[in-house]
């Protein structure tokens, strides 16, 4: 818990937050002010957050991608593959493939019908997805079935390597022309570099949307079943459905909350809203806001990564 860190991009309206990252510890104080050098001609671009894996972040700042671990400092810049659109990325995640020593990001995005095309009148004309390998610096296509549809751009929660995200499957019955949706969490195997399934919590109505998060090494899912409060669930035996358990109930005072991490005293650092930080107490029901500054009315919200504290390099650093 000591080496837990997080790391959050303030996006607001009237300015631009060009590389500057807040960095906070599990007990919700902010600890330093950290930023990643861009190229000159980017610098008034607003980077992004597109995921997190053990010690390091991809950070997204057009059209570049960044490996950067914020306790050392160092990072390696890469290109982004030419099939995806940066604007229209749909679902990201880094992971980590032990079996190579490789760090791997997975992408999912999509290109909108121009007016007047002959698709036009849907919302995919064609979707990508690949996933690209910061060891050999290389993209490469990923081209099994993907059924899956999506809630918001979404950034992927990283466990035992592997980031995971809940989204939804399609599924059209041609006979009485019906269509079904069913709530699913996936996740990417780096080694494997193909998408699988995990089951959901079987007493769970499979329409709501769930935070995905990790939660004291498990997967853990927060919903609102019915507008009174929020529960969280986690999965005590990771891809065993029987292993859901519930964790703890909060009341409802946010529309959405994603724990981030809980104390032995009580407290919970949650992202709410994708607006600020809340540290709530489940003993005491009492909560304070972490992030101000970030709740007002010019705020788009900000993106956030959450690491492990450590000086390992990026490979070029390695090489070096």
């Amino acid at each position: 818990m000591t080496l837990w860190r997080c790391a959050c991009i303030e996006q607001r309206d009237e300015e631009i937050n060009s590389g500057v990252f807040s960095i906070i510890d599990y007990n919700g104080f902010m600890l330093e002010v950290k930023s990643l050098d861009f190229p000159p001609r980017y610098e008034s671009i607003t980077p992004e957050i597109f995921g997190s894996c053990n010690d390091f972040l991809i950070v997204h700042c057009y059209p570049h991608l960044y490996l950067w671990n914020p306790s050392s400092g160092t990072h390696n810049m890469f290109e982004l593959y030419r099939h995806i659109d940066p604007h229209n990325i749909l679902m990201c995640g880094l992971g980590y493939d032990s079996s190579s020593d490789d760090y791997k990001a997975a992408f999912v995005s999509h290109l909108v019908s121009p007016p007047g095309s002959p698709n036009s009148g849907y919302n995919f004309e064609s979707i990508f997805i690949c996933h690209y390998s910061f060891r050999t610096n290389t993209s490469k296509d990923i081209n099994s079935d993907f059924p899956y549809n999506f809630y918001f751009d979404t950034q992927g929660v990283t466990l035992n390597g592997a980031p995971h995200w809940v989204l939804r499957r399609e599924e059209y019955d041609m006979e009485d022309f019906s269509k079904s949706v069913t709530v699913v969490l996936v996740y990417f195997d780096p080694a494997k570099e193909d998408f699988y399934e995990l089951p959901l919590p079987c007493m769970l109505d499979k329409d709501s949307k769930f935070e995905l998060g990790v939660l004291g090494g498990c997967l853990s899912l927060t919903y609102d079943p019915n507008g009174s409060h929020f529960e969280t669930w986690v999965m005590k035996k990771y891809g065993v459905e029987e292993s859901w358990e519930k964790l703890f109930v909060i009341p409802y005072f946010e529309d959405r909350l994603r724990p981030l991490c809980f104390t032995k005293n009580g407290d919970v650092l949650m992202e709410v809203n994708r607006k600020k930080l809340v540290i709530y107490n489940l003993l005491n029901n009492s909560k304070r806001t972490v992030i101000s500054n970030i709740d007002s009315d010019y705020s788009r919200g900000f993106q956030l990564g959450v690491y492990v504290m450590s000086m390992v390099l990026p490979y070029d650093e390695q090489r070096l």
